[in-house]
Order: C-alpha cells, then sequence, then structure tokens
C-alpha cells in the first residue's frame, strides 16, 4: 500500500491547546478502580473485574511531514478481537470526550520536528492549521519549504507552489478520512467508543510504561497524561502512523504535544502546538483550493496508482 503523506501538525491534526480552549471536564468516574472496560459491537461498555496488570505497551515510532506514499482504502472486516482498555484509559477518553463536544473549529499555530531515521538528520519547520468539522481540513508549512495539505470531504490535495504541482488522492469513505485526522486531531471531539474500536490504547492514568513515558518527557503525571496508540489489525494497512503519543494537559483537557511513528518506519515527528484557538468562526474561502492554488497548477492524479 502507498502513503500518501505524514500530517503535519497532529490530530488535529492538531494538539497542545492552550488559549481559548473550552472549559475542562473534570472525571466523572464512569468506571470503578481496578476493573477495565470492553466496548461490545453495539457500542456498550461492559466493566470486568482487572485479572492482572496492564500489559507493556510495545515500542514506540512515527509518521512524516512531506509527501510520501499512502493508499486510500476501506479498511478490512474487524476481526474478533479484544476492545479491552484499562477503567483509567476510558476514563480519560470519556472526559476529552465530553470537554470537546462542542468543538466545531480549531486554528493553531505549531513547530514541527521531523526525524529522518534512515539518514538520521532533523528537519524543523514551523505552521499553521485550520480544522472545521467534520471534512474541512487544512496546515500551512512554512519551512524548510512552502506546504499545503488540504483535505475537503473526502479529497486530499498535497499542494507545493514552488514547484506549482498539487497531488491529489480520493479517501473511499469518511471513515478513512477521519484515520488520517485522528493523527493530529485525536484528542478533539472523537467518541472513546469509536477510538477504542479501532486502536489500541494506552495511559499513564493506571499503566506502568506511559507513566513512565510520561515522567521522561519531564511532565507531572499531577497535571498531564500521556496516550500511547496503536491501530488494531483490522486499520492497520490503512493507518499512516505505527505509533502516536499525545500528550495532555488535564486541566484544559487539550493535546499539549504529539509525537508519532511513520507507517514505513523511517521517520518520527514531534509536534509542539504555539497557539490555539476552539470554536473561532473560519471563513469557506480558507479551504478553497481555486483561492489556494496559484493559476496554472498542476493537479496530479494519484487515485489510481498501486
Amino acid at each position: 500500500m502507498k502513503r500518501v503523506f505524514g500530517f503535519i501538525i497532529a490530530s488535529a491534526c492538531v494538539a497542545a491547546l492552550t488559549a481559548g480552549s473550552a472549559a475542562s471536564v473534570r472525571a466523572q468516574g464512569q468506571v470503578p478502580a481496578g476493573r477495565s472496560v470492553e466496548i461490545t459491537e453495539s457500542g456498550e461498555a461492559i466493566t470486568t473485574p482487572t485479572a492482572a496488570a496492564p500489559q507493556a505497551v510495545a515500542p514506540l515510532g512515527a509518521p512524516t511531514a512531506e509527501a510520501g506514499e499512502f493508499t486510500p482504502g476501506a479498511p478490512k472486516p474487524a476481526p474478533a478481537e479484544s476492545t479491552a482498555v484499562t477503567s483509567g484509559t476510558m476514563a480519560l477518553l470519556r472526559r476529552l470526550e465530553e470537554a470537546h463536544k462542542d468543538l466545531k473549529t480549531i486554528h493553531a499555530t505549531f513547530h514541527q520536528v521531523r526525524v529522518d531515521q534512515t539518514f538520521m538528520d532533523k528537519t524543523e519547520s514551523d505552521g499553521e492549521l485550520w480544522f472545521r468539522k467534520p471534512d474541512r481540513f487544512r496546515c500551512d508549512y512554512a519551512d524548510p519549504q512552502k506546504m499545503v495539505n488540504l483535505i475537503v470531504d473526502k479529497a486530499l490535495y498535497i499542494y507545493v507552489p514552488e514547484l506549482q504541482q498539487a497531488d491529489y488522492w480520493q479517501f473511499d469513505s469518511d471513515e478513512q478520512r477521519d484515520q488520517q485526522l485522528h493523527e493530529l486531531l485525536i484528542g478533539f471531539g472523537f467518541k472513546a467508543s469509536d477510538l477504542v474500536a479501532r486502536y489500541d490504547i494506552h495511559s499513564s492514568e493506571d499503566e506502568t510504561e506511559p507513566l513512565a513515558e510520561l515522567r521522561k518527557a519531564g511532565m507531572d503525571p499531577s497535571t498531564r497524561a500521556l496516550f500511547i496508540v496503536t491501530p488494531r489489525p483490522a486499520y492497520a494497512e490503512s493507518c499512516p502512523f505505527v505509533t502516536l503519543k499525545v500528550f495532555i494537559d488535564k486541566t484544559t483537557m487539550d493535546p499539549v504535544r504529539i509525537w508519532y511513528q511513520d507507517q514505513n518506519y523511517d521517520a518520527n515527528m514531534t509536534i509542539e502546538l504555539k497557539k490555539i484557538e476552539l470554536n473561532v468562526p473560519i471563513k469557506d474561502v480558507l479551504f478553497d483550493r481555486e483561492k489556494i492554488f496559484a493559476p496554472g497548477t498542476e493537479i496530479i492524479d494519484k487515485r489510481n496508482q498501486s
């Protein structure tokens, strides 16, 4: 499968929300301590006693910020597999869902560091992103080369002004588009039950390895939390990342840092959001390719590439 890109900032493709954030929501204790939660096919959450300590999280990784390879395609039917998460992780996911249930738009600036694991070089970029639910997303990079990532409905464009070219792909489904958005926006308004169905999720709330990772990053577990996210087998092939780490401010319930491993294992990305505004007006023109692309831009159709 080919992969198109590694989103530029974070899922929100987005991330560390600070200024203008939505009101924080405290944990409501939906899941008793010492129990785990399993999401049934109907979406019902079932709690069961935790039989043993949480399993260790697999080694981590992350995606790229430049045009690459990707093949849109609907995920396979989910196999029979456990979707259990710990009670602490499920409670934190529910808090995120509740905190951002009224979210309509996101505007943010960010700083991104991409590490090429083949050549061991580092590229730093500054950028800006806009998201309007459910299907309008734009991410602009200022350096080292200007670039625009644009999602409108099920269309994906990667536009490089210097080349006067825009690569074009088409998502097969809303679900697949959302999976791309999860890379940067996973902490904003996606349903906890949907995330648990698609991903294996561990957190620092009640698991040893994410807690150690959080402390290693110099963050206080009383004010910050860490999710470690990996796609379940049914979604792994179409997922843009192998592993995603999302650091959360527990007061605002906004992401503050995102790290992920590229699907091809050749690069990892760290995104720090600098300024975040929620529910601000975003004009249609920001997502209008006719206004974004310079006259004469060549649209390169990559929908049928294998």
